[in-house]
């Protein structure tokens, strides 16, 4: 007689992993890795996406679990923004645990600085989309920087950043030719002179948001437009 083995045993890794490519929803997904511990550790190094709230103890957990993770959001709700949410402590975390991150969402963070920055910057060379819309604190130095490391880098939301200037549009026109889509609603500081700088070395723009940017008329508008593909969109 035939000895009898459980489907644990049976099954290798590499199949384990298509059944669980078959499951379409979160929840099934989450179930599957209630089976036993060898399913949960599979279940995690194939996630990809982690919304969390979380410090630099429990960040250094979550990057020794979900080891191939490319989108992490950790912005903080605006009904919650009296909570500081994010510190730059916490990104030098994301930057030396999350290396194979590419989306990384930091909205109404507004404890972060420019340090936090510089720690993307040096860590998340494969980020392709970043948003910080909302963290008031950021200057040039810091998202220069991360325009300096991230070369790859496509989507770019600065919304209510208003300290930064034309050097942040400067450094993105030196460094990442790739990018596609850029917010700059309420940035004030920009100007006509900077998004010409900018469709210099990043002519793949799609869509540009500069609503509410004051110093941005037909003149910037018209240099993005010539410079970029006809799916140029303006708000």
């Amino acid at each position: 007689m035939a000895s009898s083995s459980s489907i644990n045993e049976a099954l290798r890794d590499d199949e384990l992993r298509l059944v669980l490519g078959k499951l379409e929803s979160d929840k099934d997904k989450e179930v599957f890795g209630l089976v036993c511990k060898r399913w949960l550790h599979l279940q995690s190094t194939e996630r990809r996406k982690l919304c969390a709230r979380a410090g630099p103890h429990m960040l250094r957990k979550m990057a020794a679990r979900f080891t191939r993770l490319h989108e992490l959001d950790l912005s903080q709700s605006v009904s919650r923004s009296f909570y500081p949410g994010v510190t730059d402590s916490d990104l030098a975390v994301i930057a030396n645990a999350f290396t194979c991150l590419r989306v990384l969402s930091l909205q109404n963070c507004k404890s972060i600085t420019d340090s936090g920055m510089a720690a993307i910057g040096c860590g998340l060379f494969s980020l392709q989309a970043l948003d910080v819309s909302y963290c008031r604190k950021l200057t040039d130095k810091g998202l220069s920087t991360v325009a300096e490391g991230c070369h790859d880098l496509r989507t770019l939301h600065l919304t209510g950043c208003r300290f930064v200037t034309d050097a942040v549009l400067q450094a993105l026109s030196k460094n990442c030719h790739n990018l596609e889509e850029l917010g700059l609603q309420g940035c004030a500081n920009m100007t006509d002179s900077g998004l010409t700088i900018l469709v210099d070395g990043c002519q793949n723009i799609k869509h540009l948001d500069i609503s509410k940017c004051s110093n941005v008329g037909d003149v910037g508008i018209s240099s993005v437009s010539k410079a970029c593909s006809t799916s140029f969109e303006d708000t």
